[in-house]
């Protein structure tokens, strides 16, 4: 009876070690993978919600109302008495004031604001002149995005009553208020080419008249303060630093030789600067009512690399004439080493010269660095496949190795399974 019952134990311990073996040592599928992927995401993802800062959504645009709705979500009109007293621009500023107007330019409020952190709310002090407080309110913030800032003016009288006032970004100039404008950044934004001068009386003035000739061709400033300029058929002219005064008065240059010594320096009256013309104004220094105004306008001419050599030099003297032709060996890149085409240097490997855009010292496509092939040799100098090169003929590092030892070790556990087996039969 005692050895009769103990063989079907020793059978089912046998046999659950085997399963157990094969559980422990089966491949983790795909689906299981993916589980434990997802949920390591996700708890990762709850760690790094972003926090929305409600105060900054608020003040990085100017508003403008553009439509109310009702508790039903009706449409209600901007002029409907309901929704009235709230539309107009707002202006929302960083450091907690505001400004409020109507939607013909008109003032309409000023004053303190804040915005609840969670974005719950929104809060206005209005103030007078004299900075007393008129009257301060609190509003439900129903949407708060960088495309619509919508708040709820509920019924004092019925609170199911409430209107719901819609806002959308806009880039309506604050009235009474001048655009703060960056000359320098207005000039550096584009090349420029000569394409027209006039005289004091606004007549036509040839671009080969000797009042205007010195200062045609194609004129690069660059930000940083530096700049080139080259006559119509691509010769060095000039090189040197420049500024544009803050409030777009005037433009100041310092035409420099190759060693960067000083050769002279000119301040000239601008006369239109914007994003489609830059024009300044050369008066005569024997006679200043006479002066010929010299029109740029934006141009895609690609610079000049320098090298058809140089024309003959000027340096400009008190004549005023910008034509210094000093050696110009500047590209358009600023070290004349790259293809300018913004390409990388064959293998992506991102080795380059450091030059504006990037570029490696070879021809697109091209590369010194070759790339490791499966079973040569790794950039580190060891022998043998890279996880990239594994991974492109079906080795998978790690997870083959652990294959392997689980086929052994379950090997290894059927055959002392057998003579257990064997064993208990006996």
């Amino acid at each position: 009876m005692t050895r009769t019952s103990r063989r079907p134990a020793r059978t089912t311990i046998i046999t659950s070690t085997l399963v157990a073996a094969a559980v422990c040592f089966a491949p983790v599928t795909p689906a299981l993978a993916a589980g434990a992927a997802e949920t390591a995401a996700s708890a990762d993802q709850a760690a790094t919600d972003p926090v929305i800062d409600y105060s900054a959504a608020l003040a990085a645009t100017p508003w403008e109302t553009t439509a109310a709705t009702d508790q039903d979500g009706n449409p209600v009109a901007l002029d409907d008495a309901r929704a009235a007293n709230f539309v107009g621009w707002a202006y929302f500023k960083q450091g907690g004031t505001f400004t409020m107007y109507t939607l013909d330019d008109k003032p309409k409020m000023q004053g303190d604001w804040t915005v609840a952190p969670d974005g719950s709310s929104r809060w206005i002090a209005a103030k007078n002149d004299a900075g007393d407080v008129l009257f301060e309110r609190t509003v439900p913030i129903v949407t708060l995005t960088a495309n619509e800032f919508t708040y709820r003016v509920i019924d004092q009288a019925d609170p199911t009553q409430w209107v719901d006032i819609v806002h959308t970004p806009t880039d309506h100039q604050e009235p009474g208020t001048d655009p703060v404008i960056d000359y320098s950044a207005a000039l550096a934004a584009t090349p420029w080419e000569t394409t027209a001068a006039t005289d004091q009386d606004g007549n036509p003035v040839a671009l080969d008249d000797a009042r205007a000739a010195n200062f045609v061709g194609w004129a690069y400033f660059k930000q940083g303060g530096t700049f080139t300029m080259y006559t119509l058929d691509d010769k060095p002219k000039m090189q040197g630093d420049w500024t544009v005064a803050p409030d777009g008065s005037s433009r100041w240059i310092a035409a420099k030789n190759d060693a960067g010594d000083v050769l002279f320096e000119r301040t000239v009256p601008i006369v239109t600067l914007t994003a489609n013309e830059f024009t300044y104004r050369v008066i005569d220094q024997a006679d200043p009512t006479q002066w010929v105004d010299i029109v740029h306008t934006p141009t895609d001419h690609a610079e000049p690399t320098g090298d058809d050599g140089n024309g003959g030099e000027d340096t400009g003297g008190d004549n005023g004439n910008e034509n210094e032709n000093e050696n110009e060996n500047e590209n358009e890149n600023g070290n004349g080493n790259g293809n300018g085409n913004g390409n990388g240097n064959g293998n992506g490997n991102g080795n380059g010269n450091g030059n504006e855009n990037g570029t490696g010292t070879t021809e697109p496509g091209t590369s010194t660095d070759e790339p490791v092939s499966a079973g040569g040799t790794a950039a580190d100098g060891q022998k043998g496949h890279s996880a990239s090169s594994l991974a492109n003929t079906g080795g998978s590092g790690l997870a083959a190795t652990a294959a392997a030892s689980a086929v052994a070790v379950l090997g290894g556990a059927l055959l002392l399974a057998r003579r257990a087996l064997a064993r208990a039969r006996g």
